[in-house]
């Protein structure tokens, strides 16, 4: 039995490093077939939802991103990444006033600035911040009002 759950282990863990390699070659088709087929046959973690958004993102299916966030996030709503992808993606769609809030939820829930984040984390969360900022100060009332 034990044997058995190290090899589906081996297995799950071959299927997702093979996504990550084909979305790392930029080969999106292969890499969003993967994680796909993993989400359907119940083999979805936060990581693999969360490498299934990017590549959607990527591809421009903006409606699976935020599809694929949303199962991150109700995982774990506090993936600091998930939600800056978030406000990312509604940025692009044109929606500002939800991207702020998603935007200022991962700034709320950010670990202090002195404590050392990876790189593409801190720069998330600098572009968040000038975007609240902007936003603010562009709509001092409506963002007061919440």
């Amino acid at each position: 039995m034990i044997r058995h759950m190290q090899e589906a282990d081996t297995q799950l863990n071959a299927q997702e490093q093979a996504g990550f390699e084909a979305l790392r070659r930029r080969d999106l088709p292969t890499a969003r077939a993967i994680f796909e087929r993993m989400v359907a046959s119940g083999q979805d973690s936060p990581r693999v939802s969360f490498l299934l958004a990017r590549t959607c993102d990527v591809l421009d299916d903006r409606e699976a991103a935020h599809a694929a966030l949303d199962r991150v996030l109700s995982h774990n709503p506090r993936d600091l990444r998930a939600l800056l992808m978030k406000g990312d993606l509604l940025t692009r769609d044109g929606d500002d006033r939800a991207a702020i809030s998603w935007y200022e939820r991962a700034l709320r829930l950010a670990p202090p600035a002195t404590i050392h984040l990876p790189p593409d984390l801190a720069e998330g969360l600098r572009r968040a911040e000038a975007a609240s900022r902007a936003a603010a100060s562009s709509m001092p009332g409506d963002m007061n009002s919440r």
